[in-house]
């Protein structure tokens, strides 16, 4: 489904008595917040193997950055002003510096967008060269999601007076338009932080983009999935913040954020799209499958080296990975994780 057709599903969440396998009750998706799994993510489920790549060191680096996966490499934000071009093995490339940067995406390992205060820079990412720049006249929306869609299309959202707007930016004729509009709660400061946490993903040629705000899942997509958790003991929805929401062949997995803690869902879906199955892991059990970038069947997590420990399983390590593990943990400040999917 193209990105300008905009498809909101908000499919419920409510417990089940029995179990944590989800189910679909009258329309509603159905899963058990008392009972997440009382293992820890077991990772052989998941991944084929586990890759280890350090870094080279960058003043200013740190391990919850934005980045952004591309064939050649990682782009990682620095700080609001700078990203940072490191290749597959971790070697430092190319620094690219702006005045402030409100969002940036890959597209398909042929781009890089860059949202700046009132433009959007693109960029060669063969070369990793300057490629042009598509003015943001309008200073009356606040700008904050850019990624690629078409050969010639840029979407882009924007929100205004408690409004938010998905944009098409025409890279040809540099004209931005905005044919879907909706209403959100919240103040600009929480639409900021609630679409700031969204992003892109992509599934074969079809690309995706979602946004969470209080449970609640918006997403261009032809596929369900879940809004909200019900908690069958004090028989109340709880407050939910979904967030990272990552589609890998038939399976979703997201972060949950609610009052009773944090949690990583993974939902199996049907050939139609509708959930069949879930399972839900409590994030205070460790090690937990963290949810980073997917990309090409692999699932990419930048974090502190001193921290290995929470996200790798080590039987899941070669026996030359096993052996730079602890080298790498007391040598190294930031690790980027290649977990290869099955």
């Amino acid at each position: 489904m193209a990105i300008r057709k905009l498809n909101v599903v908000a499919i419920f969440f409510v417990t089940s008595l029995t179990c944590c396998v989800g189910k679909v009750n009258d329309g509603r998706f159905v899963i058990n917040l008392d009972k997440p799994s009382s293992k820890a993510i077991d990772l052989t489920t998941y991944c084929e193997k586990i890759m280890l790549v350090s870094l080279d060191e960058m003043s200013g680096l740190y391990p919850e950055s934005n980045f952004c996966v591309f064939d050649k490499g990682f782009i990682i934000q620095k700080d609001s002003n700078s990203l940072v071009y490191f290749d597959n093995d971790g070697h430092f490339q190319k620094e690219l510096k702006f005045d402030v940067i409100g969002d940036f995406s890959t597209f398909r390992n042929k781009r890089l967008y860059v949202l700046a205060f009132d433009r959007i820079e693109m960029y060669d990412l063969d070369e990793l060269k300057h490629e042009g720049t598509l003015p943001l006249p309008d200073s009356s929306f606040t700008y904050c999601k850019v990624g690629g869609t078409y050969e010639d299309v840029v979407a882009v959202f924007a929100f205004r007076g408690g409004k938010v707007y998905s944009g098409d930016y025409d890279t040809v004729q540099k004209t931005l338009y905005f044919p879907v509009e909706g209403n959100i709660k919240g103040s600009n400061d929480s639409l900021k932080k609630v679409l700031g946490k969204s992003g892109f993903f992509y599934n074969g040629d079809e690309s995706y983009f979602y946004y969470s705000n209080t449970g609640t899942v918006y997403q261009m997509a032809d596929f369900y999935f879940l809004s909200y958790v019900w908690d069958f003991k004090k028989k109340k929805e709880v407050h939910v913040t979904v967030s990272n929401v990552q589609k890998m062949t038939n399976k979703l997995f997201m972060n949950l954020e609610t009052s009773m803690g944090d949690y990583c869902s993974i939902i199996t879906i049907n050939d139609d799209g509708y959930p069949h199955s879930s399972a839900l892991y409590s994030s205070s059990k460790t090690p937990y499958f963290p949810l980073g970038i997917i990309y090409n069947k692999t699932n990419y997590y930048l974090c502190n080296s001193m921290d290995i420990d929470k996200y790798v399983s080590r039987n899941l390590l070669d026996s030359e990975e096993n052996n730079r593990f602890d080298t790498l943990k007391s040598h190294s400040n930031n690790i980027m994780i290649k977990y290869h999917l099955k």
